[in-house]
């Protein structure tokens, strides 16, 4: 969690809240999308090297996959990377654990409500990005398992 969460939220923020309170420019989304996918790799490094099962680094792995894709297709089509890594998130829940998972489906429609009041992003990106999210890492994931 510290390196998947923790440490790119406090290094991007700067490059998250830009001066004015804008919305970030397409470069700096893929500039804050790269580092957090950068550090979080460190993470499955550190879960590999613990002796994290196999299917818990593919799922980690896919997730990270799935956030590399959305940073560089962001900077064009504007979806939401929080979408994204939520339903990434909620897709390898689900794979990895089956129905008792299903309650991790609660995070949609609350990081759905979260960015819509911020004023980041129209229904469409939100939708966009949590299709994006999900397709990509249960697509790695079925690959590297």
């Amino acid at each position: 969690m510290f390196f998947v969460a923790i440490l790119p939220y406090l290094a991007t923020w700067r490059i998250r809240h830009p001066a004015g309170g804008g919305r970030p420019s397409p470069s700096a989304r893929a500039t804050y999308m790269g580092l957090a996918v950068g550090t979080a790799a460190i993470g499955v490094v550190a879960l590999d090297a613990l002796g994290s099962p196999g299917r818990v680094l593919a799922a980690v792995a896919a997730v990270l996959i799935s956030l590399a894709v959305v940073a560089v297709t962001n900077a064009k089509w504007g979806w939401s990377n929080h979408m994204a890594a939520c339903a990434a998130g909620v897709a390898m829940l689900l794979v990895l654990f089956g129905w008792p998972a299903l309650w991790a489906t609660c995070a949609l429609p609350a990081v759905a409500w979260a960015r819509l009041s911020l004023g980041r992003h129209v229904p469409a990106e939100l939708v966009l990005g949590a299709a994006v999210g999900a397709t990509v890492s249960a697509s790695v994931f079925a690959a590297l398992s």
